[in-house]
């Protein structure tokens, strides 16, 4: 009686000797094939196109986080010092890792930008709306307008509007976005991605020095207003539009 306890007890113990050990043995190699983690760049609010990467890091909008190295998108950045010097160029949504594609240099080199032989570039910083809404890129050719407030000191006229430059090439521009109708949703039930807008866009024209000297004084005294002209158009004239001509007619 005494043989079969003492061996009862044994077995009990090789059992719990058994158990503990696959436990250790599942433990150790549970952590031996964890997935490797790596640091990406993550946004911690909604971050904007045409936000400045130093801005949007001074205030605290994009932190670096350890995810599994199978979630870590392509292209990411990997510390905060990937937006030094660089500008968003498109919408990141919070929580979303901030890629390579989302930013490009804040300054652009010279050697990027092709001005035409007896032209000059000129940035002009206008509203979004008045810039076209950023519909117009690099190419373009557009039409300028003059909005002349009223009241405006010195105008000969005033409300008045007025066709300034025709047929005018942009060079460059700080937030151009995809029409809606490029735009296509990924299933039947996710929509096409949402527009960017910015209080203001600056447009880099290629312009003459006579030019040049319209659009300085032109925007530094009124309102600009472009248009997006298709291929091909040719320079348009006009008679200007205040409240004694075309803007009644018909009424």
């Amino acid at each position: 009686m005494k043989r079969a306890n003492v061996l009862l007890v044994a077995g009990a113990l090789l059992l719990i000797l058994g158990v503990a050990l696959v436990w250790v043995l599942g433990k150790d190699d549970g952590g031996d094939s964890a997935e490797k983690k790596v640091s990406v760049l993550v946004a911690q609010a909604d971050l904007s196109s045409g936000q400045s990467g130093d801005d949007v890091v001074a205030a605290g909008k994009v932190n670096t986080e350890l995810v599994p190295e199978s979630q870590v998108e392509p292209g990411a950045l990997s510390a905060t010092t990937g937006l030094a010097g660089q500008i968003l160029t498109t919408n990141v949504a919070d929580g979303d890792q901030v890629v390579a594609t989302d930013v490009r240099a804040a300054l652009l080199r010279t050697g990027s930008i092709t001005i035409p032989k007896g032209k000059q570039a000129i940035a002009v910083t206008v509203d979004f709306t008045a810039g076209a809404a950023g519909y117009a890129g690099p190419g373009d050719h557009v039409n300028l307008y003059v909005n002349i407030p009223p009241n405006t000191q010195g105008a000969p006229k005033s409300p008045y509007a007025k066709l300034l430059l025709s047929d005018v090439t942009v060079l460059d521009v700080s937030n151009e976005l995809t029409p809606f109708r490029a735009q296509t949703a990924t299933t039947d039930s996710t929509p096409a991605a949402g527009r960017a807008s910015t209080s203001s866009l600056t447009v880099l024209l290629a312009l003459d020095a006579q030019q040049a000297e319209q659009v300085v004084f032109a925007s530094s005294q009124n309102e600009l207003w472009f248009t997006l002209l298709p291929k091909g158009q040719e320079a348009s004239t006009t008679g200007g539009v205040d409240y004694d001509t075309r803007y009644l007619e018909g009424q």
